[in-house]
């Protein structure tokens, strides 16, 4: 597993996921001291991961590995923030909507964005700007739990931030990165003996979309080619190439912006892919990553602290997984 397998853990991210056309039924997968976790809920956070996992191209099992983990780290997850929801509201811990909008305009202050740009960043990363708030919501609880209960200063030296900044020169250089279109036919659409007329047909829609410089359209439309059949396409966001499958990375790695890749098997169906753009990050120096890196290490200690508080809460908490 590369590092995809432990990025997905990150974010930090369709209160319906497809695996296949069945409805989502709602039912109870935790329960912390009477207070309920839902399998819908716990779907609405594994949900972009899950979709950047199956657009990866992974083997099945590799996929289903990396969905299983994802779901029982979120799970495990959700657990500790209903622990912190019901510590808060017995400690009289509230957050008002100021702290949080302040707390966001320093963000956007640090990282010099907009608003609009960054939701588009957001969005990038299947979250909404209300999403994000939800998250912001909670790492504040988190911060006011820790200062309530342990009452102890989290100090972050300049020592701290250079040794963090050494370690991670690679993210600091900048990492190439490719903004993905794709149109798949899942593997279960189709029998052995009609790959071939799929693949023609992906032969054609290259072919139009090559001379034509249309990808994007072709791809919007793309149920109209595969009468019956149906369909996954458009854009995947942007994705580093370690993020990919080496099935997938080998293709892509070559691509300039624009170019459109023959169809390729993968475990996921027949697919093609289309390289919209083609960057890499800029480079940021010591000085301008410190803000960011003050934060990263701060959250990081407040983690700490705070699965080690949620642990012995845990000691006297009735907690019952269900799935």
């Amino acid at each position: 597993m590369n590092i995809f397998k432990y990025a997905v853990i990150f974010f930090i991210l369709f209160s319906q996921i497809c695996f296949g056309e069945q409805k989502l039924v709602d039912r109870i997968v935790a329960e912390v001291d009477n207070e309920i976790i839902t399998y819908r809920e716990l779907e609405k956070e594994i949900e972009p991961f899950v979709e950047r996992i199956k657009a990866s191209g992974y083997s099945e099992k590799e996929e289903q590995e990396l969905v299983d983990e994802v779901r029982a780290r979120m799970l495990r997850n959700l657990v500790d923030e209903k622990i912190a929801e019901i510590a808060a509201k017995r400690s009289k811990i509230e957050i008002d909507d100021n702290e949080i909008e302040q707390f966001l305009n320093n963000i956007k202050i640090e990282q010099n964005l907009t608003t609009e740009e960054l939701e588009s960043a957001l969005l990038m990363e299947g979250m909404t700007l209300d999403d994000y708030k939800k998250k912001l919501t909670r790492q504040i609880l988190k911060r006011k739990l820790i200062d309530y209960e342990v009452r102890s200063k989290i100090v972050v030296t300049k020592e701290d931030v250079k040794k963090y900044y050494d370690e991670n020169l690679k993210k600091y250089q900048g990492e190439e990165a490719f903004e993905i279109w794709h149109i798949t036919i899942p593997s279960d659409q189709y029998s052995e003996e009609e790959k071939e007329d799929i693949l023609k047909i992906f032969e054609n829609i290259r072919e139009n979309a090559v001379e034509n410089n249309n990808f994007k359209d072709v791809s919007s439309g793309a149920d109209s080619y595969f009468e019956g059949l149906k369909v996954l396409s458009g854009n995947l966001g942007y994705f580093k190439k370690d993020d990919l499958s080496e099935s997938i990375k080998s293709v892509i790695e070559k691509f300039d912006k624009g170019d459109v890749s023959s169809p390729l098997i993968t475990s996921r169906g027949i697919q093609m892919f289309y390289v919209s753009d083609r960057k890499v990050t800029n480079k940021i120096e010591f000085a301008e990553a410190e803000p960011e890196i003050r934060r990263i290490i701060y959250n990081q200690e407040v983690e700490k602290r705070f699965e080690k508080w949620i642990e012995n809460l845990k000691q006297n908490m009735h907690i019952t997984i269900i799935e």
